[in-house]
């Protein structure tokens, strides 16, 4: 299904990126995992499927560098890895669980860089190639952003008032940016609830009512968004209660 494409994923050392990575790389992809931990990321690309000869690669880089501004010497590796590719999913997250009054303003800033800034900047360096492949290729790049249920829908939690906002914000870039590029590059956005595998799932709190799905849910709704190239401008919920739309398709 996507042989001859490459999908760069954030958040690919563990949880939901790199279950998403797996699943890229099942259906063809060869797929680039960028996060931090580079040795994570050495045993994960040896242990991606090749169904069609793929080559895997990953770029070890701090997002947070990204979103102040600085380039890391290893920056051209990261520009190299989106030339080459037509999928981005921006998965890379971190999460707080403080009372917003309690809050450090770094933790803030650092949270938002992550969550919002980054994805942000990396989007705008995917524009020029994306744009490039779709013109000479009969392939339609999307870009696809991994938002939460805590983003804007209706759900709340007290501490995580700062990752509800950079969710959220993810939400009005994915519709707004769906927009500006008209279908030249499709850009939607995933809202996955509790993945109880990963360590912000592990992390919440006892007793708490949030609405809980398999990690293989979160990555199926992704892979929708993904190959299902009607869908553009979507925010697809995945908390186990139906496949819906936060709002109608248009």
């Amino acid at each position: 299904m996507l042989a001859g494409r490459r999908a760069i994923v954030t958040g690919a050392s563990r949880g939901i990126g790199l279950s998403i990575s797996k699943s890229l790389a099942e259906l063809g992809a060869s797929v680039t995992l960028l996060a931090r931990d580079s040795d994570a990321l050495y045993d994960n690309i040896r242990n991606l499927a090749k169904p069609e000869n793929q080559e895997h690669k990953f770029v070890s880089y701090n997002l947070l560098d990204l979103a102040r501004g600085k380039e890391p010497e290893n920056h051209g590796f990261l520009i190299e890895a989106l030339n080459e590719s037509s999928i981005l999913v921006n998965c890379a997250g971190t999460t707080t669980n403080t009372l917003l009054a309690r809050a450090p303003e770094s933790t803030i800033v650092d949270t938002l860089g992550t969550n919002l800034v980054a994805p942000v900047i990396l989007s705008k360096l995917a524009i020029k190639p994306f744009t490039k492949i779709a013109k000479s290729q009969e392939q339609k790049p999307v870009i696809v952003n991994v938002s939460s249920v805590l983003s804007f829908t209706g759900l709340t939690s007290p501490g995580t008032t700062v990752y509800a906002a950079s969710k959220a914000g993810l939400l009005g870039f994915t519709k707004s940016l769906a927009d500006e590029l008209r279908g030249t590059i499709r850009v939607n956005s995933v809202l996955p609830a509790l993945v109880k595998e990963t360590d912000m799932g592990k992390k919440a709190p006892a007793g708490n009512n949030f609405p809980v799905i398999q990690m293989e849910d979160a990555v199926n709704n992704t892979i929708e968004l993904i190959t299902d190239e009607s869908l553009n401008g979507q925010l697809l919920i995945a908390d186990g209660k139906g496949h819906r739309f936060l709002e109608p398709a248009s």
